[in-house]
């Protein structure tokens, strides 16, 4: 079984300084605008473990150096503390949260891929049985296609805010989303699966049909 240093392309030797290295370079390697619409649910799937990975790890290193941690930020308070009735400093202009900044953009994504989307004319969802109707299965398999590219893009960004900027308040809720878009990714895998399995079908019955035309 692959470890997880190893899908993150480490030694276990590796401090978590080079864990967070590592993966936001493999963040940057599976960004979902980079696959081609034939790798996009393989490399979602393959974002979706180094996540995991940078997330188990991150947590282990936590826990190991939290005592440590505690004792430096006691220290650090202490020494920076102010003297009494010393006014405090107003900053001239409000910082722009990343973390908002990153949820944003997931959400809109996410807002946008809606269960309408699966509506094709008087039909209530996207047919994707084999049937005798190709350009009726070309225009299915590019609608779910379209939805397969939006929800990497959003699992992106709320990965980005629940790997980064654990104690942000959008936090809980990206983690709500990061599972979600597991879920349906899995569906849509299936169903993606149907239309090869179709094209499959009706490659081999037209080839069916020129043998009998030749007899």
């Amino acid at each position: 079984m692959i470890s997880d240093y190893e899908i993150l392309g480490i030694t276990q030797t590796a401090d978590i300084s080079l864990i967070k290295k590592a993966y936001h370079k493999r963040v940057k390697d599976l960004h979902p605008d980079t696959a081609s619409d034939e790798a996009a649910v393989k490399t979602h799937f393959l974002f979706v473990q180094v996540c995991r990975a940078y997330k188990r790890l991150a947590e282990k290193h936590k826990t190991e150096s939290s005592a440590h941690q505690l004792q430096k930020n006691t220290e650090d308070k202490s020494f920076s503390q102010k003297p009494a009735g010393e006014p405090k400093t107003l900053s001239l202009a409000a910082h722009k949260d990343p973390a908002y900044v990153l949820y944003k953009n997931g959400i809109q994504i996410f807002s946008s891929i809606h269960p309408s989307q699966w509506k094709t004319g008087d039909k209530g969802v996207i047919e994707t049985e084999i049937g005798d109707d190709e350009e009726s299965q070309k225009k299915s398999k590019a609608l779910v296609m379209d939805l397969v590219r939006s929800f990497p893009k959003a699992y992106y960004y709320f990965s980005l805010v629940v790997n980064d900027y654990p104690d942000s308040p959008w936090y809980a809720d990206s983690v709500e989303k990061m599972n979600l878009i597991e879920k349906r990714m899995n569906t849509y895998k299936k169903i993606i699966e149907s239309f090869t399995s179709w094209e499959k079908y009706k490659a081999m019955e037209k080839e069916n049909e020129k043998l009998l035309q030749k007899k």
